[in-house]
């Protein structure tokens, strides 16, 4: 993540911005927007994705052991930022599986691949109750 405020510079023949910031080269600082009659950028929303699922009691070994398997290939896919599974203390069978993304397009890429190629029907087999998901956007991280 880039700790920097983005520095964004107008072309003096062109009143449409760069592409890219000039500190750091990175393509996808979200927005330009004019604050005070000043060019800032707008680094774009961290996405995360929260998603609570209940095993049937029989599989919360093994639908853990599927659930963290899948987190791995999670991490890998392009945009994330980081992956936790979240295992209840006195329910073993409820896990949480928490995703940040750089962006909600990356997210929304990555919940493509999910629900396409990279359906995990083995946890799906395993569970008591079909999962349910929540998205959120961060506001703030400190």
């Amino acid at each position: 993540m880039n700790k920097h405020k983005p520095q964004i510079r107008m072309s003096p023949r062109s009143r449409s911005p760069p592409r890219s910031c000039r500190l750091c080269r990175i393509d996808d600082h979200a927005e330009i927007a004019a604050l005070d009659g000043e060019n800032v950028a707008v680094p774009p929303q961290k996405s995360q994705f929260r998603m609570p699922m209940q095993f049937q009691p029989d599989f919360a070994r093994a639908g853990l052991d599927a659930t963290s398997a899948a987190a791995r290939d999670t991490r890998a896919f392009a945009g994330s930022t980081g992956v936790r599974v979240i295992v209840d203390e006195k329910d073993p069978a409820h896990v949480i599986v928490v995703e940040q993304w750089e962006t909600e397009s990356h997210d929304a890429a990555y919940q493509a691949w999910r629900a396409g190629d990279g359906l995990p029907t083995d946890i799906i087999a395993m569970l008591a109750r079909p999962a349910t998901t929540t998205h959120f956007t961060v506001s703030l991280d400190l």
